[in-house]
């Protein structure tokens, strides 16, 4: 720590520097207030002891022009050597920026007390500017964390908006889904009766009004007809099936707890998930048989299942050159039954783990995540009375795991 002695009296500058350094204190002097103005700016001064009476600036002025100074990283704790007496000497000095006073002829212990007491003071005033850094710095993330947080509620409107547009599209699409299907039932009981003429007259090919070429063709048709009617009605209960789980996840309506077969759960939510995982995931499913029905809101547990696929899927798509493995299993552990999720993406650093069940917390870039589909799959499964878990699997992906009590026993 830098001590500045000031004062025009060489003598007593020097008996003061001397006993000062031998308490290996590092020792700067000045015999004015203009070389101790000049000191400060080149050195890194805590501690100035000045005289009062000087030429040119006295002490009193020195202070001043010390405490107007508003480019110091630290204080500059003063103390002032007089013989004044006075209380309005005092009040002046104190008024300046003085810390302190030391009385002529100066007890040097007496200095060395004033000394340690404005270290202490040196050293508060430290730990105050770290502190006001720390809390500007916290001002300054929480700030832009509101910013963050209120795109995400935005967002997540948005998505709740979403939601409910998704039912309505359901409802449009279903109409017309209702249409084709009734239609297809129709033609196939049609088509058996024109079969069997058909039937009839393909056999007697001498009577039959066409050349061999038309031929080919009628009797193409009559062998792929089947076929197609069976392609259409899959198509159509395809659709009719993505219908019914788009409304099923976008439903707003309270909790409804029914007994359920996971199997069920788990199809219905891979079939809502089926173009984000078909052209990069391979799906392996381990579910055992048998397994007992869980009392669950199946559109809740489906609603985290989705969420569970899909966060793997990203995972898989940024960490795995090829095909990405997805293997969901279930089975019977005690009371409850555990569902797994586990996929070889990216992992979960030790960060993600302690935050991940943290509302808006994500890995994802913006406009890619909410951060609150883990968080809201969480309280669904302690509402259930269940558990929802997160770790890092044997080949480096995640691993999710859920337990549920089976039957009634919530």
């Amino acid at each position: 720590m830098k001590v500045l002695v000031v004062d025009d009296n060489k003598m007593e500058r020097t008996l003061i520097s001397m006993a000062l350094k031998k308490n290996q204190y590092d020792i700067i002097e000045a015999v004015n207030g203009h070389e101790a103005l000049a000191a400060i700016n080149s050195h890194d001064i805590s501690i100035v002891i000045s005289d009062w009476v000087m030429p040119g600036m006295d002490g009193i002025e020195l202070c001043r022009k010390i405490r107007l100074k508003k480019n110091r990283d630290g204080y500059v704790y003063i103390i002032m050597v007089t013989a004044r007496s006075e209380k309005e000497d005092f009040m002046a000095g104190f008024e300046a920026g003085v810390d302190a006073y030391l009385y002529k002829p100066i007890d040097i212990k007496i200095l060395d007390v004033h000394i340690k007491a404005g270290m202490r003071i040196i050293a508060l005033e430290k730990e105050l500017v770290q502190e006001k850094k720390k809390v500007s710095l916290y001002a300054r993330q929480m700030e832009e964390l509101a910013r963050e947080r209120a795109e995400q509620l935005v967002h997540a409107d948005r998505m709740a908006s979403l939601g409910i547009m998704a039912a309505g599209i359901a409802h449009e699409i279903n109409n017309p889904a209702t249409f084709i299907s009734g239609n297809i039932q129709t033609f196939e009981k049609f088509w058996s009766v024109i079969m069997d003429t058909l039937d009839v007259t393909m056999k007697k090919k001498e009577r039959f009004p066409v050349g061999e070429e038309q031929f080919k063709r009628v009797n193409f048709v009559i062998e792929e007809m089947p076929s197609i009617i069976s392609a259409i009605k899959d198509g159509t209960q395809r659709i009719r099936r993505i219908v019914g789980g788009l409304k099923s996840y976008a439903r707003q309506d309270k909790p409804s707890f029914a007994l359920t077969d996971i199997n069920k759960v788990v199809d219905d939510a891979l079939l809502l998930c089926h173009n984000t995982l078909k052209n990069h995931v391979k799906t392996v499913i381990d579910i055992a048989p048998g397994l007992p029905r869980i009392f669950c809101d199946r559109h809740q547990i489906e609603q985290i299942l989705v969420n569970l696929f899909n966060n793997a899927a990203y995972a898989m798509r940024i960490r795995v050159s090829g095909q990405g493995l997805l293997k969901i299993s279930a089975f019977k552990d005690g009371e409850s039954l555990k569902l797994t999720v586990e996929d070889n993406g990216t992992g979960l650093d030790s960060e993600t783990l302690n935050k991940i069940w943290d509302p808006f917390y994500t890995t994802k870039p913006v406009g890619e995540g909410t951060g609150l589909g883990l968080s809201i799959s969480q309280g669904i499964i302690k509402n259930h009375g269940g558990t929802l878990t997160a770790e890092n699997s044997r080949n480096g992906g995640a691993l999710f795991s859920i337990t549920l009590p089976i039957g009634e026993n919530i």
